[in-house]
């Protein structure tokens, strides 16, 4: 083998263990971080995840859709799992190994983005390798450009989310099938006519089809295909519908999954009544994508210069494309799209200028799933430009191969690759400090609600997190301001209550469920409340009938349920105090001060004590 191929061999093994130690040194400190969040809804008490017969219900769409009131779990649950099961599936797994530790979970989260670094790696070695019609681009170039992209989109602080937030799992799934996608298609596009060339297709559909049942974002990748076969190999249009027409002829799969399923749950039959049935939200669709013009280039000045990351942000809404934020970012679209298309008419034949077009029509084209004119519930989320930013970061390691061909010489290419591992380290560092943002919930909202104090979401979740966290005089003016903000946010009225009660302000937990009941609500978690403080003032009749009504309901506290049993045996009814405390148990509470009134209560139930 000529000494060349094995230096070239020797280089490509050394960038994928770089960027696998890159990573571990990165991420593997938060391991053992808590969840957060939609973990807890998603994942650790979804009771679809459990049981891999759930996904042979998916074949029946419309018994299925009713799954949410047999197993009490949230409608959104549902739906997610019936548009994403490819996702479910690793979580399934990660639960038959593990349970709930979060472990595993974020083990699972860390090797999927440094497999999709490795990904981006090998697919824009390929495409630097492949195009016959170009000048051939030097060592160099086939060397730094994959690197430099792979290392920018592993250690970038703007993935944090997609691989700490256990859930956002759905996003770096899909973007490795859609990956694979890419990389077995220019395989397949390499490789002779036989049976490899086949196989290679097969598996590049398949890839494409896990990644549509993986998550929405995937929908765009045979549309990206189409455009690889245009801008970077410079096919005819017929010629490269051709190639991808079985890529193309997936595109229905989504919307037609949506469609059944928002039909299955009464929302509609509509294609534009259907998309996205967990997110939608009441954005008019023009306002939301005039808006969208705003959210892509603070995507881009947090890609480029990445400070004040928000894991929440609380962005204006925007009606009108005369408004100055909108008008000027929609200048600086054009002018970003306008430069890339000049530098690739200058010289076709160049294929850096050609990556830099299609890396640049990459994040646009795929982060118009997000932000469009598809009104989605959060106007902006960092997650969002997890599988876009491969575009961008593409498109930067080749403009910055050019500015170098411009004075190629040794000197140059040296400052060229010190100012680009300058650039990695430098968010490396970043990456981490970020990272520890997530070492707890009431860290992770505390800094949201330092950068979003006027959004009713952070406020809400720090004020739980000090809840959960038994801090229940600093959860205090947390909740009450969420309630001064949306004086129906019902589950703050059941934090703030159960605070209140911990904190022994009996009369003020009272007054605060009776308003929240006065206002129509009928949850659950404020009657049991309710019932708590009662019976702490003595007054048991009231107490009884109250955390009765909320187990009626189908919802109720440990703390509750313990109380409910203590009546019951001064009352009298052991059999029926008993049977409280084996439900409570059944649920494993965490709670010290329940699993003490349990020990307790168990102990004089066996005849060791007199009622309280």
């Amino acid at each position: 083998m000529p000494r060349r191929n094995i230096t070239a061999l020797t280089f490509h093994r050394a960038v994928l263990m770089g960027l696998v130690l890159a990573g571990i040194a990165i991420y593997a400190h938060t391991l053992h971080y808590p969840t957060q969040f939609d973990d807890k809804t998603y994942v650790e008490r979804n009771r679809l995840i459990r049981n891999t017969g759930y996904y042979a219900e998916l074949l029946h769409p419309f018994s299925f859709a009713r799954t949410d009131e047999e197993l009490g779990i949230q409608e959104d649950c549902v739906t997610n799992f019936a548009l994403r099961p490819v996702s479910y599936l690793t979580f399934t797994f990660n639960y038959l190994v593990g349970g709930t530790d979060p472990v595993g979970y974020r083990l699972f989260n860390i090797a999927v983005h440094i497999a999709n670094a490795m990904l981006v790696y090998l697919v824009l070695l390929r495409m630097l390798g492949l195009p016959d019609d170009v000048s051939p681009p030097d060592t160099f170039t086939k060397r730094f450009v994959p690197a430099a992209a792979a290392f920018l989109f592993l250690v970038h602080p703007l993935q944090t989310e997609s691989v700490i937030y256990i859930v956002q799992r759905f996003t770096s799934v899909a973007t490795l099938f859609y990956l694979l996608t890419i990389l077995l298609y220019l395989d397949a596009r390499a490789a002779g006519p036989g049976t490899k060339r086949k196989v290679l297709q097969v598996g590049a559909v398949a890839a494409l089809v896990c990644g549509m049942l993986s998550k929405e974002i995937a929908f765009t990748a045979p549309l990206v295909l189409l455009l690889l076969e245009l801008v970077i190999f410079g096919s005819r249009l017929k010629d490269a519908v051709r190639r991808t027409a079985v890529q193309l002829a997936c595109l229905p799969l989504l919307p037609v999954m949506i469609v059944i399923m928002a039909t299955a749950q009464g929302a509609g039959t509509l294609l534009a009544g259907s998309i996205n049935v967990v997110n939608l939200r009441g954005y008019p669709p023009l306002d939301y994508a005039i808006t969208q013009l705003a959210v892509v280039v603070s995507y881009l000045r947090l890609l480029l210069l990445p400070y004040g990351q928000n894991v929440d942000p609380d962005f204006p809404l925007y009606g009108s494309l005369l408004q100055g934020r909108v008008l000027l970012s929609l200048a600086l679209l054009l002018v970003i799209v306008a430069g890339s298309v000049a530098l690739y008419r200058a010289n076709r034949r160049d294929l850096r200028r050609r990556l830099l077009m299609f890396g640049i029509i990459w994040f646009f084209v795929t982060l118009a799933v997000t932000s469009s004119f598809v009104p989605l519930s959060d106007l902006m989320a960092e997650r969002r430009v997890y599988l876009s930013c491969v575009g961008l970061f593409a498109a930067l390691a080749a403009l910055l191969d050019l500015a170098r061909s411009r004075w190629d010489g040794v000197a140059m290419r040296r400052g060229i690759v010190a100012f680009t591992a300058g650039w990695v380290v430098a968010l490396s560092g970043a990456t981490y400090a970020r990272s520890l943002v997530w070492r707890s919930g009431v860290a992770l909202w505390r800094d949201t609600v330092a950068k979003s104090p006027c959004k009713v979401r952070p406020n809400y979740n720090l004020g739980v997190s000090l809840e959960s966290a038994s801090r229940y005089g600093e959860a205090v003016p947390y909740l009450r301001k969420v309630i001064a903000m949306d004086p129906r946010h019902f589950w703050a009225y059941r934090s703030l209550g159960h605070a209140y009660n911990k904190l022994g302000r009996y009369n003020d937990a009272i007054n605060l469920n009776n308003r929240a009941i006065a206002l129509g609500t009928r949850d659950a978690g404020i009657y049991s409340n309710l019932g708590v403080a009662y019976y702490r003032l003595g007054q048991l009749n009231d107490a009884r009938m109250l955390i009765e009504y909320a187990i009626l309901l189908g919802n109720w506290t440990a703390e509750a349920r313990v109380i409910l049993g203590e009546i019951y045996f001064q009352l009298g009814r052991r059999e029926d105090a008993a049977e409280q405390l084996s439900v409570v148990e059944a649920g494993d509470p965490e709670d010290a001060d329940v699993v003490a009134q349990i020990r307790d209560l168990r102990r004089r139930l066996a005849g060791h004590g007199p009622p309280r």
